[in-house]
C-alpha cells in the first residue's frame, strides 16, 4: 500500500500499486479528464501520483496536450513536400540509419517479440527523417534516436508520432541541434553552479571535473542512460505535465544529490581513497567513470521501489527549482535568449534567429582562433630567429631580399617605378631584420 502526501501532509492518493482495481480506477479517471479536456486537473493528478499516466494510450493523448500542438503543421508539411519533391536525401540519412540499426536492443521486453523490432526500426527511421526534413537548419545528433524511440513506442500511429516529435524537437531539443555542441555545453555548465547552492560538499567533490558527464542524459532526455522504459515514462510524464524544459537540468541535479552517498562510495572504491580534511580531490577520470554509469545502475529495475525513487527524485527537482530559479545563476546569463531554456517557442522563425545568432558567434570564434594562431606562429618564429647564429640570420635576410626582388620584377611587368617599390620593400625588410636581430 502506498500513501502519497502533498506539502501540507494531506493524503493525495491511497492505493496499492500492485492492485489492478487501483490502476483501473486511475485510468478511468484520467480518461474522463481527457474526454472533458480538463488539462489543468490532469496535470495536477499526474504530478501527485507515482504512477503518472500509467498507460501509453493515455500518454498518446495527454503528451501532445501538455506540450502543445501546431495547428498549421498539416498545411506546412504539404507545402514542404511540394518544395522538396525530387530533392536528394538528407545529409544525416546514413548516420540516422546506423543509429536506428542499433535501437530497441534494451527494449525487447517492451517491444514484444524480437520479430517486431525490424518493423519498429523502420517506423523509427521514417519518423526521424520526416522531422529532420520538416525543420530547416537543424542537425541530427547521436542520442536523438533514443528520444525518438520513446515516441515511437508511445504512439502507435506514425503521423501522430511525427507530430509529437516535431513539437518536442523545437520545444525541448533544438539547442542540441546547432552546428556545434557549444550551446549544449553552456547548459551543462549550469549544473555545477546549481549544485553549489544546494549541496556545497558535493559541488566541491565534482567541481574539478567538467560537467560533460551529464551530456548523454541531457541531450537524450534521460533515455540513453535509463534502460528501464517505465522509469523513463514516469520522468517524461512529469516533465511534460509541468511543460518546463528547465526541469531537465533540475532533474539531473536532483539525481546527483539523491544518490550522493552511492556516488561517493563508488568514488572511494575506484580511487582507494577518500576526500580528506585537506580537501584532496578525486581523479577526474574516476569522477567521469562513476557519473557516466550511476543513473543506469540505480534506475534499471522495474519495481515499486524504483518508481518511488523516481518519484522522490522528481519531487526533489521541484523543490530545487522553487529554491533556486535558473535566472539567479551567472551561467544562465550565457544562455542564448533563443534557447529553449528561455523561450519555449515552436516557431520556425525563432529557430532561424537562433541558428543565425549561433553561426555569427561561431564565425567570431573562428576569426579569433585564426588570429591567435597566426600571432602564436609569429612569436614562435621570432624566438627561433633570436636563437639562430648571426650568419644564419644574415643568410635568411638575403634569401628574403631575393624573394622580394623576384616578386617585384615579376609583378611589375615593366621597369618604370620599380625603384620606388623596391626601396619600400628593402626598408620594410631592414626594419624586420633589425627587430629580429635584437
Amino acid at each position: 500500500m502506498v500513501v502519497l502526501l502533498d506539502d501540507s501532509g494531506e493524503s493525495v492518493y491511497d492505493f496499492d500499486l500492485g492492485s489492478n482495481f487501483g490502476k483501473d480506477r486511475q485510468i478511468h479517471e484520467m480518461t474522463e479528464m481527457l474526454d472533458a479536456n480538463d488539462i489543468d486537473r490532469l496535470r495536477e493528478t499526474v504530478l501527485c501520483t507515482s504512477d503518472r499516466l500509467l498507460d501509453n494510450s493515455l500518454r498518446a493523448r495527454a503528451w501532445p496536450l501538455f506540450i502543445g500542438q501546431d495547428p498549421n503543421l498539416d498545411v506546412y508539411m504539404k507545402s514542404l513536400s511540394e518544395k522538396t519533391s525530387g530533392e536528394e536525401s538528407h545529409k544525416d540519412t546514413d548516420q540516422v540509419q546506423k543509429d536506428v540499426d542499433r535501437s530497441f536492443i534494451y527494449l525487447c521486453d517492451t517491444a514484444g517479440e524480437h520479430s517486431e523490432i525490424p518493423h519498429l526500426r523502420k517506423r523509427l527511421f521514417n519518423v526521424i527523417m520526416k522531422v529532420l526534413e520538416a525543420i530547416p537548419g537543424i542537425n541530427y545528433y547521436q542520442g536523438y534516436h533514443d528520444v525518438a524511440t520513446m515516441v515511437v513506442l508511445a504512439f502507435e500511429d506514425d503521423y501522430e508520432a511525427f507530430q509529437f516529435l516535431y513539437i518536442l524537437t523545437l520545444r525541448y531539443l533544438r539547442d542540441h541541434m546547432m552546428t556545434s555542441i557549444r550551446p549544449t555545453i553552456k547548459q551543462l555548465d549550469i549544473i555545477p553552479e546549481l549544485l553549489s547552492h544546494i549541496d556545497y560538499d558535493l559541488y566541491l567533490i565534482l567541481e574539478p571535473s567538467p560537467p560533460v558527464y551529464a551530456l548523454s542524459s541531457i541531450i537524450s532526455l534521460f533515455t540513453h542512460d535509463i534502460t528501464n522504459i517505465a522509469d523513463i515514462s514516469l520522468i517524461w510524464d512529469f516533465i511534460f505535465a509541468c511543460d518546463e524544459p528547465q526541469l531537465i537540468i533540475y532533474i539531473y541535479t536532483a539525481l546527483l544529490i539523491y544518490y550522493k552517498d552511492d556516488i561517493i562510495t563508488d568514488l572511494n572504491e575506484m580511487s582507494d581513497s577518500s576526500i580528506d580534511s585537506a580537501g584532496s580531490r578525486y581523479d577526474t577520470d574516476i569522477v567521469h567513470a562513476v557519473l557516466n554509469k550511476f543513473i543506469r545502475i540505480h534506475l534499471s529495475i522495474d519495481s515499486i521501489d524504483s518508481k518511488l525513487e523516481v518519484y522522490n527524485v522528481l519531487k526533489l527537482a521541484l523543490d530545487i527549482r522553487k529554491k533556486i530559479p535558473l535566472t539567479k545563476l551567472k551561467t544562465f546569463r550565457h544562455i542564448s535568449k533563443f534557447s529553449f531554456l528561455k523561450s519555449k517557442s515552436t516557431s520556425i522563425t525563432v529557430l532561424a534567429l537562433q541558428i543565425k545568432e549561433h553561426q555569427q558567434y561561431e564565425s567570431q570564434l573562428n576569426k579569433k582562433r585564426y588570429i591567435t594562431e597566426k600571432l602564436n606562429n609569429s612569436q614562435l618564429l621570432k624566438r627561433e630567429l633570436r636563437r639562430s647564429p648571426i650568419l644564419i640570420k644574415a643568410s635568411l635576410g638575403v634569401c628574403i631580399l631575393g624573394v622580394i626582388l623576384h616578386t617585384t620584377y615579376k609583378n611589375s611587368g615593366i621597369k618604370v617605378g620599380i625603384g620606388n617599390e623596391l626601396a619600400r620593400n628593402v626598408i620594410a625588410l631592414w626594419n624586420c631584420m633589425k627587430d629580429t636581430l635584437k
